[in-house]
């Protein structure tokens, strides 16, 4: 149950302030120490308040046989003092209590109370009954009798001695002098009405009232429907145990009725009215003390009927508001009063008890009257439950305003413990903070407390309204008012730099108002509103103070204690709409074009002008297509790289006339290749950054111009640029040997370069099927051949896919001189075999050719070897000469033998020549491609830097 307690409150707006003073709360009990109360006295059983002599009226109905009325000076601490009155018991037999004070109400001068079980014998039939006596406080405060109603008057819808008594007095209501009594408790339950002393009618059982059950269990008086006065009055079981309320004109006819859907919830067992939703007009409460969810009992509930919306007779559910309790047992809605406007609003608050709340204490729950408006949520101004009382709230009084500091105050009765305790109202006033500002465009005019800076400023007032309440007549509050700022650029000034201030409130004065300065930067942006709060509070509330202080207030709930809100202190004509006319100008270095492998890079700068009013936060953004940006500036600008694009805005407000620059651009050069044939920029000018669909938009270009100066072209054969041939090669093996491109590149890249290598078709001359071979550091690939394009030429198409910068290309072609094809032509001239290499760039293309002239080698023996045999000959002749004559050989039988030694000679030496030449047409038959490395390159070529080759 208690989770389900906490469940409801959480619905709440819980107070956060308070109305009653409680810490100051009187208690009140009887002070006739001759004649003690018994415990069961119901002391405060029913209160009222007279405000003539500013008692309070509290019964004790249970004090004795008859009961008695208490009347306490509201002023003094336990003086209690019992009203006299002359009543005595008719018939000693009949002992039981008379109930005396079970409703008081009181008037400005007077009481009036009832004993509705008093008894007596005085009816037609001579016999005793119940017959309710009523009764008046006179002048000397002594209770005088109220003239009762005729036997005629009782007889009215009835012939049976029982349905003549009555019980009038269990519930009672008192307006402008008029009361009207409810009598539930006999027949079916009676309401009659009253001119002061003067009984003038009574209700009875009337035709078309369909109730059987406690009519008159409660009563309520109210311009209901319209300004002439209505009887409300209250059945909680009606005709079937469905509480109901019937509404009845001066004269006693049913004028309309409402009643609850359920049975046992004893709806209509109290009525109270209220002025919320319109001043002329009557609202009326409903209590269903006994009302339940499932499974819960007794938990009470509220309806509100907002009866001043309507003017025709009829009332319908429709128009309800439904307060519920929190505690199952509570009985909530068992008593109900208006106390009153308290918090400026113009709407009675309403108090609601739950009298056995929290195991039997009792709790008193005040609400905002305006929030019965809201069918949505309940304003809850105070929860009031002092310690050491039960059934605290089954009794309600709200004592005028007797201290006159605006606000009623109010009585609560515990009777169960005999006493009344007394919460006096603590005055609310209502603050409306507000802020007036100056034209702010006009601020350059206002002086500066600060005369050395380069800033503008401005003075706004910080103000707040006051509403007291109309019979306060002294006030003591101060209110601290706390001044915030936000504003990139504007802060306060002195002397309200820490942007708080006191003011002391005086109830002569209904607006306080005090200046406030605002230092505003030369270059700020204020485009960017400026961002206000003001906000204030009491200091020192009363409500945590032991003491009451009638002269201390508090803040009403309806009060505005804060405000924010923005201003704009651009200088503009036009409220929130600064006209500026920009205009945007791209710069570049060089203009125009550029050359890759410039030694400058490209230079890109921004300015902006303006022409109109001041820009506050105009920006530009950049977008290249073709180049990166290298560096960029470091201030007042965003670069992002994954769409290449700056953002820039002026770091202070571009005003008429003046312009912006940004610092150098610079773009990434180095990647630049002949692909890029241009760069383009594309800027868009945002005359307010945050406005990114409206812009204005431009677009340049830089042409890109790539030089292939740096590129350079060399080629040789492979051995050597005169090829001879044997007449062995010529008739049996061949000859081969390469042409050797070389491509060196101290330029800038190129891409996609196109090569061709031009061979002649010559009837001496083959080419393989992979002639052509592109070696690029470690890759290689082969070239497509093309021999059908020309009679005359064999093409080799080769397509670069890059000359990078210090990195060689070698291009290798193979040539092949078949055997038999140069037979009759080597003999009577050599020839020549040419390949043509060509480049193909944008500014024009390169062209190297090789040429490589083939010729027949001569087989005789050179003279300088026929001339070496010869001395070598003769050398050996003169030794065998020696030898022969020294040994007498030298005679005519030996000259045969040495002819044919020398015929040896020769044949050994001619023999030796054809040997050493057979060895080098070997040697020439057998050549190979060769491979070359870092330190052995083809052809003999000496290039800066070496790559391996291989050829196979």
């Amino acid at each position: 149950m208690m989770l389900l307690w906490l469940l409801l409150m959480a619905q709440l707006a819980w107070p956060t302030s308070a109305l009653y003073h409680e810490k100051s709360l009187k208690v009140f009990q009887p002070g006739d120490l001759k004649s003690p109360l018994r415990k069961e006295a119901n002391f405060g059983f029913s209160i009222a308040y007279q405000s003539a002599t500013q008692s309070l009226i509290i019964s004790a109905p249970t004090a004795d046989y008859i009961g008695r009325i208490y009347s306490c000076d509201i002023e003094l601490k336990r003086n209690c003092t019992v009203v006299p009155y002359d009543i005595k018991r008719d018939d000693p037999l009949y002992n039981h209590d008379y109930w005396l004070g079970a409703t008081v109400k009181a008037g400005p001068d007077y009481f009036v109370t009832c004993a509705p079980r008093y008894v007596e014998v005085g009816s037609s039939y001579n016999l005793p009954g119940e017959f309710s006596h009523c009764y008046r406080s006179s002048k000397h405060s002594k209770l005088l009798p109220i003239s009762q109603i005729s036997s005629q008057q009782r007889r009215v819808n009835t012939k049976k001695f029982e349905d003549e008594m009555d019980s009038f007095g269990w519930s009672m209501d008192l307006k402008d002098r008029k009361i009207l009594f409810g009598g539930p408790a006999m027949f079916s339950g009676r309401a009659m009405a009253s001119a002061d002393s003067a009984i003038t009618s009574i209700s009875g059982h009337s035709k078309g009232v369909d109730v059987k059950y406690n009519l008159g269990y409660s009563v309520a008086i109210g311009a209901f429907f319209s300004d002439k006065i209505v009887y409300a009055v209250g059945s909680p079981f009606g005709q079937n145990g469905r509480g109901k309320v019937v509404f009845f004109n001066k004269d006693w006819k049913v004028m309309s009725s409402i009643s609850h859907k359920n049975i046992g919830t004893m709806f209509g067992a109290v009525l109270a009215t209220a002025h919320i939703f319109s001043d002329s007009l009557t609202d009326l409460l409903v209590g269903a003390p006994t009302e339940a969810a499932n499974h819960d009992y007794d938990t009470g509930a509220v309806y509100y009927y907002k009866t001043g919306s309507r003017r025709s007779v009829q009332m319908s559910i429709e128009h309800t508001k439904i307060i519920s309790g929190y505690q199952p047992g509570s009985l909530f809605g068992s008593a109900i009063i208006s106390v009153g406007d308290l918090n400026g609003d113009g709407k009675d608050e309403i108090a609601i008890a739950a009298p056995y709340e929290d195991e039997g204490k009792g709790a008193v729950y005040l609400y905002c009257g305006s929030s019965f408006l809201d069918a949505s949520s309940n304003v809850l101004l105070q929860r009031l439950q002092p310690e050491g009382l039960h059934t605290f709230g089954l009794s309600l009084s709200s004592p005028s305003d007797y201290d006159e500091n605006g606000c009623n105050e109010l009585a609560i009765g515990a009777p169960q413990d005999n006493a009344v305790v007394l919460y006096k109202c603590l005055a609310s006033v209502v603050l409306t903070v507000f802020a007036v500002f100056p034209n702010l465009r006009d601020r350059r005019n206002v002086k500066s407390p600060y005369p050395d800076r380069n800033e503008t400023y401005f003075v706004f007032d910080s103000c707040f309204d006051v509403k007291y309440p109309k019979k306060l007549k002294t006030v003591i509050a101060k209110i601290e008012v706390t001044v915030q700022i936000k504003h990139p650029d504007a802060t306060l000034a002195m002397p309200h730099k820490d942007g708080k201030y006191n003011v002391t409130l005086d109830i002569k004065k209904t607006r306080y108002c005090e200046k406030i300065g605002v230092s505003t930067p030369e270059h700020g942006n204020y485009n960017i509103k400026i961002f206000y709060n003001i906000q204030a509070r009491l200091v020192n509330s009363p409500i945590n103070e032991t003491d009451f202080d009638g002269k201390r207030v508090i803040l009403s709930g309806r009060s505005e204690l804060s405000i924010s809100d923005n201003v704009w202190a651009a200088e503009c004509k036009v409220q929130n709409a600064c006209k500026a006319d920009l205009s945007l100008k791209i710069a570049t270095s060089p203009r125009g074009s550029y050359m890759i492998g410039s030694m400058e890079p490209i230079k890109v700068n921004m300015i902006l002008e303006n022409k109109g009013e001041i820009a506050y936060d105009a920006c530009v953004e950049l977008q290249l297509e073709g180049a990166a940006m290298k560096k960029t500036p470091t201030t007042s600008c965003t670069h992002h790289p994954l769409t290449n694009t700056l953002k820039c805005a002026p770091s202070y407000a571009l005003k008429t006339d003046k312009s912006w620059e940004t610092t150098d651009i610079i773009l990434k050069t180095e990647t630049l290749t002949n692909k890029n044939k241009q760069i383009n920029l594309t800027s868009r000018l945002y005359e307010h950054c945050t406005d990114p669909a409206t812009f204005k938009e431009q677009n340049y270009t830089i042409t890109v111009l790539a030089n292939s100066e740096g590129i350079t072209v060399n080629g040789k054969t492979n051995i050597g640029d005169v090829v001879s041939m044997t007449t062995l090669e010529v008739t049996d093996s061949g000859k081969q040997f390469q042409h050797n491109y070389m491509i060196q590149n101290d330029g800038i890249t190129w891409e996609d370069v196109t090569c061709e290598i031009i061979l002649p078709k010559l009837p001496y001359v083959n080419y393989p099927q992979k002639a052509v071979t592109v070696f690029i550091q470690q890759n290689s690939f082969e070239c497509n051949m093309t021999d059908d394009l020309s009679p005359d030429y064999i093409t080799a198409n080769c397509k670069l896919s890059s000359i990078k910068q210090n990195i060689i290309t070698f291009i290798i072609v193979l040539i092949q001189v078949p055997p038999t094809t140069l037979d009759d032509i080597l003999y009577k001239q050599n020839v020549t075999i040419k390949s043509t290499l060509k480049l193909h760039f944008d500014d024009g293309d390169k062209t190297y050719s090789v040429a490589t002239e083939v010729m027949l080698r001569d087989t005789g023996i050179p003279w300088w070897i026929i001339l070496l045999a010869a001395l070598i000959g003769l050398l050996i002749l003169i030794i065998l000469i020696l030898i022969l004559r020294q040994y007498g050989f030298l005679k005519r039988k030996e000259r045969k033998k040495l002819q044919e030694l020398r015929k040896s000679v020769r044949r050994q030496t001619v023999r030796r020549s054809m040997m050493q030449q057979q060895v080098e047409d070997r040697q020439r038959l057998t050549d190979v491609p060769i491979e070359a490395t870092e330190t052995d390159v083809p052809c003999g070529i000496e290039p800066d830097h070496r790559v391996e080759v291989n050829i196979k």
